[in-house]
């Protein structure tokens, strides 16, 4: 699952993160560490992928250098010890702002 995260990285060096890549590219990287940290928790990489895969709010404004930032967050984190959660990043709040509530 690592690689995913590294293919994701690789690729927005180059590139940056759209809006409309963004939500794939999150649940992706959410799901490598999920999965990779807590393998009982999801059945396979994919259905964690369907499960985290979510579209932003009304009226939010995607944030690319948070976006950005937030995968890169996601991709160092460390699995946490003794099955705490894992820390999500602030960036990845960040991405989508101004969202109707």
């Amino acid at each position: 699952m690592r690689i995913m995260g590294v293919v994701t990285l690789v690729w927005m060096a180059g590139c940056g993160v759209t809006e409309q890549d963004f939500p794939q590219s999150l649940a992706e990287a959410t799901c490598d560490q999920l999965v990779g940290c807590f393998p009982a928790a999801y059945e396979s990489f994919d259905a964690c992928v369907s499960e985290q895969l979510i579209a932003p709010g009304t009226g939010c404004v995607y944030q690319e250098p948070a976006a950005r930032d937030c995968l890169r967050a996601l991709n160092d984190l460390e699995c946490p010890l003794d099955g705490a959660a894992p820390a999500w990043p602030e960036s990845c709040s960040a991405a989508w702002t101004e969202c109707a509530p």
